[in-house]
């Protein structure tokens, strides 16, 4: 097994999933978890921008980054307790590794030329 890795190279990023909540109660989960330096997602879900947003009523969460794992992981779990504490039901929380992140794609243009385009594959040119 390989040694553990506290610090990432890029940011270790922690999911938190609640029971769906409302206004007032949204409110003091909001104030619970930006103790811990979570920030909670937008509760509107807008899959496709000409959608319009409606209220997701399958779950709540709340998100943070670090790049120390240890650090991220004594945040997720005094939160973890602070929300339960208070009431709320966490069905989930998460530690994952980013690798990558890109937000706004560059320009093709801009990306180094493959060996051989999909197309060239298929049609057996090299």
């Amino acid at each position: 097994m390989p040694p553990f890795r506290d610090k990432a190279k890029l940011y270790y990023e922690c999911h938190i999933t609640l029971e769906p909540v409302y206004d007032r109660r949204l409110e003091i989960a909001d104030r619970t978890v930006s103790y811990h330096g979570f920030r909670m997602a937008d509760p509107l879900m807008q899959k496709r921008k000409e959608d319009t947003p409606e209220r997701s009523a399958k779950d709540t969460f709340c998100t943070a980054r670090d790049k120390s794992y240890r650090n991220l992981e004594a945040r997720m779990y005094e939160c973890v307790w602070d929300l339960q504490y208070a009431g709320f039901q966490v069905w989930r929380y998460k530690i994952e590794d980013t690798l990558l992140d890109v937000r706004h794609p560059p320009i093709m243009e801009e990306f180094p030329r493959p060996r051989r385009t999909l197309l060239e594959y298929i049609a057996g040119k090299f």
